[in-house]
């Protein structure tokens, strides 16, 4: 999951460097408002935790895709290749998906 704003002159899309997984920890994180340097246009805003939006992120899943395919040839010896194959990257993707899901609904 990765954070991003939106420039309120250029309507580009800024990343926001943050570990933050809900509004709260972004809150302790950055304060209530806080300002970014826009990459586009290079002007620094004053913006509200609540115009912060989340995305899902690919690293996460192409990282459960390698795991499930180690483990599948691993569990392949062993004969449970389909449950690894499948479960993993559905649950990295099930897990992602809920927690951009709770950060975009929750505002302060």
């Amino acid at each position: 999951m990765y954070l991003y704003t939106t420039c309120k002159t250029c309507s580009a899309r800024n990343r926001i460097k943050s570990n933050a997984t809900t509004r709260p920890d972004l809150e302790r994180d950055k304060g209530v408002t806080f300002v970014f340097n826009c990459k586009d246009c290079a002007i620094n805003q004053s913006t509200h935790v609540n115009d912060v939006r989340a995305e899902m992120s690919s690293f996460p899943m192409v990282l459960a895709i390698v795991l499930g395919l180690v483990l599948t040839v691993l569990l392949y010896i062993v004969g449970w290749i389909a449950m690894a194959t499948i479960a993993i990257p559905f649950y990295m993707w099930r897990q992602q998906q809920n927690d951009v899901h709770f950060f975009n609904s929750y505002r302060l």
